[in-house]
């Protein structure tokens, strides 16, 4: 399919100027559909401080972390006003249509907010063992990016890339021990946002 993925570490929201960022780089690549996922970045750190104080089972406290997402999503969306946001795979599904058809232009671009497709498509059919701290926004955006067969998939983060294969990303601890299996397939490029002027 057309379409670029971009997961936007959730590192990234104490920029201050991280909308501008955000646009300056979008403005910098080849035109194609694309949609922004972003981290859940100091919304995952309240959960993580919540966790350990009351030290809840793994599986409640990674639906916690699951739903920092969508206020991750909701923040990048009011920092970058200009671009849809997409809460709905089904509108998604709309405006990629819209692109093939030469409706709107290539350049096409959402915030999509994925935990509602993530738990009604998606994680419905992964083993219950995947569900823990061991899977992040990387690894969903990964599948994502797989099971819409996208074109690419890009990580901005907040640092170089720490090597030359997801193995070597995921020893250095920048992506998340499930990122290797996910990726499998997709064709994932390295972004420091944080690096930039």
């Amino acid at each position: 399919m057309n379409l670029r993925v971009v997961k936007l570490g959730g590192s990234l929201f104490d920029l201050p100027d991280l909308g501008r960022r955000v646009e300056v780089w979008l403005a910098e690549q080849t035109p194609m559909p694309t949609v922004l996922i972003a981290g859940g970045g100091m919304f995952a750190d309240a959960v993580r401080q919540f966790d350990a104080i009351h030290q809840l089972p793994s599986p409640t406290s990674h639906q916690l972390a699951l739903s920092s997402m969508e206020l991750g999503s909701q923040a990048l969306a009011a920092l970058l006003p200009t671009l849809d946001f997409i809460r709905e795979a089904d509108r998604l599904r709309l405006g990629l249509a819209s692109a093939a058809q030469g409706i709107c232009a290539d350049s096409y671009v959402g915030v999509w907010n994925v935990i509602d497709y993530w738990r009604s498509e998606v994680e419905p059919t992964l083993s219950l063992t995947s569900l823990d701290w061991t899977l992040t926004s990387d690894s969903i955006a990964a599948t994502l990016a797989h099971r819409w067969q996208a074109d690419s998939l890009v990580l901005l983060k907040s640092c170089d890339r720490p090597g030359e294969t997801v193995s070597d990303w995921a020893q250095a601890g920048v992506v998340d021990p499930q990122f290797t299996t996910a990726a499998l397939g997709v064709n994932v490029t390295w972004g420091n946002l944080r690096g930039r002027n």
